[in-house]
């Protein structure tokens, strides 16, 4: 028995749940807690897992490439957070099972809205970096 059967529904155009908005459009926004290290999985896609471009002890910078692949289908992987990374190990992946992950532990906080941004004419000019993911330029 399907979902469409139970609630009597077709599937034409998919699942469209109430977006319930009223709960929380007139709360205004607020970090997170602070993160303690991320685990940035080398594969993130159905493509190639990427090796790690660092090591461990490595200072990275928030968007710095940190796991690539020359294979056809790849991605390269990007530090979301600014740190130092303290170890490449394998870790739980919900499709994998156990897959390389870089570990960051991050610097001591910014102070909120210290973040800079990236001058157009400092990114990177690769059409591979640009692409969008599985459409070749």
């Amino acid at each position: 028995m399907n979902v469409a059967t139970v609630v009597g529904t077709e599937f034409s155009g998919g699942v469209h749940p109430q977006g319930k908005k009223e709960l929380t459009a007139d709360s205004p926004i607020q970090s997170g807690p602070a993160v303690k290290r991320a685990v940035v999985m080398l594969s993130q896609h159905t493509g190639a897992i990427c090796k790690p471009t660092v090591t461990e002890g490595t200072i990275v910078q928030a968007g710095q490439l940190i796991g690539d692949s020359d294979a056809f289908i790849s991605a390269p992987v990007h530090s979301p957070i600014e740190g130092r990374v303290t170890e490449i190990a394998l870790q739980s992946h919900p499709v994998l099972g156990r897959a390389p992950a870089v570990i960051i532990e991050p610097h001591a906080l910014r102070p909120s809205g210290s973040f800079k941004q990236t001058p157009v004419s400092t990114t990177i000019p690769s059409t591979r970096y640009a692409r969008q993911l599985g459409k070749q330029v």
